[in-house]
């Protein structure tokens, strides 16, 4: 979920739990655990005062950064084991196919 907002910030509940195939009232105890722990933010959807939309705290951007690095880190020591291109090549791709999809959903 923290990796998802990061990428797609200041979605409300609602668009989240769309977008990540949830249902948006099971993944509200997660979202206030998240915030309860200062990892994720509500503020007011300034497009719609009645909704809230959900961004990352500052805590919330530094654990997506050590998220990210471990699993780049797995992704390398597991999938280089069964690339015939150098893993670096191979990430560079898989990085052009996301931007090329994202670019296509919105």
């Amino acid at each position: 979920m923290l990796l998802y907002l990061a990428d797609n910030p200041e979605l409300n509940q609602k668009q989240l739990a769309t977008a990540m195939v949830l249902d948006p009232s099971l993944i509200g105890r997660d979202i206030s655990k998240l915030e309860d722990k200062n990892l994720v933010r509500r503020r007011i959807d300034p497009q719609d005062s009645r909704s809230r939309v959900l961004i990352l705290s500052q805590e919330g951007i530094k654990i997506v950064s050590v998220l990210r690095d471990k699993l780049t880190k797995w992704w390398k020591d597991n999938l280089g084991k069964f690339l015939d291109i150098p893993t670096e090549d191979f990430f560079q791709i898989m990085s052009e196919m996301y931007l090329s999809t994202k670019k296509e959903n919105n």
